[in-house]
């Protein structure tokens, strides 16, 4: 905050912080620091406290403090540049301080004569004194409200709150609120990158070895073989068991472990080959499936890549109401119409399908193919030093020629018309083009 001070005719600004300091104001000793927006303001003889808020005013021992906000770049002084603050007057030689904060010409300095002349209107201090009318001369410190100008001997420095203009209410030390400042918003467009040419990297399919069917009668003959064998011996021996006299059932199980490995050599081979053949279908449909999804997914980011070229010409190609919105704009871009293939597919793709992936090879032909039928608007590019040759016949002159008399400044673009004598009259119209 700034406690701004005033005894008689004469001005003192003091800086107020959070720290607490003893100043001598005007000969009075006082405690100054600020608390949240407001300055506390203590009097060290008898240690009673003010709180001044801010844009508040009061009298302590015939001393008026007035706290006003402390902005931005109070403490430097920068070169002058013409602005709302200060107006250069028509005469060129005198200097009119006029804001919504003063009234209009509030001050006039006047260089000829090096003449102030201030309105009674407000307040105004010449090195800490307050004038009306005066001369000023090298060295002399004026000050006002938000204001300091500096005089030199060939020119003035001003400090200013901000290097932007500033937009105050009318300064009144009772008044508890300033008016708000007020932005305009603009929307600004940036010249997006216009690229026609995209790599797309194709994923190979999951490699899975080949299916081999094996012969049957080949995996279980030697087993078979060897089951016959046990069964034939233990054939023989039950026979010469039974001519012996001993029972069957004491024999059968020389016969039964025989028949039971011939069973499961018969029946357990089979069953494990058409186990691996189901597995092997069931690897195969997961296989396609995934597949033909990633494909799927290639051809949503082509559309993708053409829905976005597609918007990037839109901001490229302005119109007449959004072209001084436009900021930087590195070429001119002329639409010409719809055209297949604008948009450049690079496929990279370091495998080869196998007989058996034909399926795949065929859907991947027609994402190629529908990549290279999209239609896309086409461009016409100009850059610095370019020549465009339209010949008459073309349809699309008139509306290019029309584009860029409505968007593009005549020191933009140069428009040359050759036009035959005997068809002058009827090419008049080409004169209304200002480019």
């Amino acid at each position: 905050m700034i406690l701004y001070t005033e005894y008689k005719d004469e001005l003192c600004l003091i800086l107020v912080d959070e720290n607490r300091v003893e100043h001598t104001v005007f000969g009075s000793h006082f405690t100054l620091y600020r608390k949240e927006n407001s300055v506390v303001i203590q009097v060290l003889e008898d240690g009673v406290s003010y709180l001044l808020n801010r844009e508040q005013s009061c009298m302590i021992q015939e001393i008026r403090f007035t706290a006003i906000p402390l902005l931005q770049g109070w403490n430097q002084f920068k070169p002058y540049h013409y602005q709302d603050t200060i107006v250069i007057g028509t005469v060129m030689n005198d200097i009119t301080v006029s804001t919504e904060l003063l009234n209009r010409n509030a001050i006039t300095i006047h260089f000829d004569t090096k003449q102030i002349e201030v309105n009674s209107s407000i307040h105004a201090y010449m090195n800490h004194k307050r004038i009306y009318n005066t001369i000023y001369k090298t060295g002399d410190l004026l000050e006002t409200y938000y204001l300091r100008i500096l005089f030199e001997e060939d020119f003035i420095i001003v400090n200013h709150p901000s290097n932007m203009s500033c937009h105050l209410s009318k300064f009144t030390p009772k008044t508890t609120a300033l008016s708000p400042i007020q932005y305009a918003d603009r929307t600004t467009i940036y010249q997006p990158e216009i690229i026609n040419e995209y790599t797309l990297t194709v994923d190979e399919p999951e490699h899975i070895s080949h299916y081999e069917k094996r012969s049957v009668i080949f995996s279980v003959g030697p087993a078979i073989t060897m089951s016959l064998a046990s069964m034939s011996g233990a054939s023989i021996s039950m026979y010469r068991g039974y001519m012996n006299g001993r029972d069957i059932l004491d024999m059968l199980p020389m016969i039964l472990l025989p028949s039971m490995m011939l069973l499961s050599t018969i029946l357990w081979n089979p069953l494990q080959q058409l186990h691996e053949k189901k597995e092997y279908q069931k690897k195969i449909y997961t296989r396609k499936t995934e597949y033909e999804a990633y494909l799927e997914q290639l051809k949503s980011n082509i559309d993708s890549i053409h829905q976005s070229y597609i918007n990037s010409v839109k901001k490229v190609c302005v119109n007449d109401e959004q072209l001084p919105q436009q900021l930087y704009p590195k070429c001119i871009y002329l639409p010409i119409g719809q055209a297949k293939g604008v948009i450049k597919y690079v496929f990279e793709k370091s495998f080869q399908f196998y007989k058996d992936d034909s399926l795949f090879q065929q859907q991947f032909n027609e994402i190629v193919k529908y990549a290279s039928l999209l239609d896309a608007p086409y461009l016409l590019k100009l850059q610095c030093g370019n020549h465009v040759v339209l010949n008459q016949s073309d349809e699309l002159v008139i509306d290019i020629l029309r584009y860029i008399s409505m968007c593009y400044r005549p020191q933009d673009v140069v428009i040359c018309c050759l036009v035959d004598v005997k068809d002058f009259i009827h090419f008049s119209w080409l004169k209304k083009i200002p480019h």
